[in-house]
């Protein structure tokens, strides 16, 4: 992430909010920036006060429950595993 705030500062004023509820982080993708949640009402309230401080600046804005893994990564290595 402080690589990304370097190159793009911009971003820094649209993840304030989110330093509010923790950490913000970002997806392995890049396409995404999160914060991690103890349980699943904290998410939701999280999820809640966010569209309400975001005010339709953001999209998707969405308490779900994260993977260790991609579930795409999953599925590609089952097609064609490593070294095939």
């Amino acid at each position: 992430l402080p690589v990304v705030l370097a190159r793009r500062p911009e971003l820094a004023e649209l993840l304030a909010p989110l330093a509010e509820f923790g950490p913000p982080r970002m997806s392995g993708t890049g396409s995404t920036f999160f914060i991690e949640a103890s349980d699943r009402a904290a998410a939701e309230r999280a999820a809640a006060r966010l569209k309400v401080l975001y005010n339709g600046r953001a999209v998707g804005i969405r308490a779900v429950r994260g993977v260790d893994r991609s579930p795409l990564l999953r599925h590609l290595e089952r097609v064609a595993p490593p070294g095939h």
